[in-house]
């Protein structure tokens, strides 16, 4: 119990939870603005982190389609029409990722 009481001191979402027993109570804080702008700040973060990732994930792939095109064996038809999926694969992705994130910043900073 001692262990869950100091995660959520630590966890750095301002909380203060009391013992008593076996039953921890925690009371939520309401959420100022400027804590809503952070993670809304924090949501852009990770998107562009995520579109990094999704990135390096492409250029490695297509690495990989680029050494069977130089070995040879494949139709170069085949080839393009893999690089093609693997780039709307990415970029539907990315979109999804974007919309996600434009979702959360408008449910964190509408007024409330």
């Amino acid at each position: 119990m001692a262990a869950v009481v100091d995660a959520l001191r630590t966890s750095g979402m301002n909380l203060n939870p009391q013992q008593e027993g076996l039953t921890i109570y925690i009371q939520i804080p309401k959420v100022s603005r400027e804590q809503r702008e952070a993670l809304a700040k924090s949501a852009k973060v990770l998107f562009n982190n995520a579109k990094t990732a999704m990135g390096k994930v492409h250029t490695t792939t297509l690495k990989k389609v680029m050494k069977q095109k130089k070995r040879g064996g494949v139709s170069v038809d085949i080839i393009h029409g893999v690089e093609a999926k693997i780039l709307e694969a990415m970029q539907l992705k990315v979109k999804e990722a974007e919309t996600m994130m434009k979702a959360k910043q408008n449910e964190l900073l509408r007024d409330s």
